[in-house]
């Protein structure tokens, strides 16, 4: 894939939301500790993003796979 193609495949608002939310936490953590609700919650929350972050990375490598397949099985023909 070009650098191009993955920079515009990139989420960024998505890239975006977790760096904050990171932030949110880290500075909730600082000042409240690991027992105060809003930690708790923005920290399922980052969770929730980052595994949305990681499948939609695994399904944009599943599509590429199949592209290479596809382009390799008409090559060889």
């Amino acid at each position: 894939m070009k650098a191009i193609d993955h920079v515009q495949s990139e989420n960024m608002n998505l890239l975006l939301e977790i760096y904050n939310l990171k932030t949110t936490v880290n500075e909730l953590y600082s000042k409240k500790g690991p027992v105060n609700r809003d930690y708790i919650n923005y920290s399922i929350k980052l969770d929730l993003l980052i595994k949305k972050y990681i499948d939609e990375k695994i399904t944009i490598l599943n599509d590429d796979l199949n592209e290479m397949r596809n382009q390799n099985k008409f090559s060889a023909s």
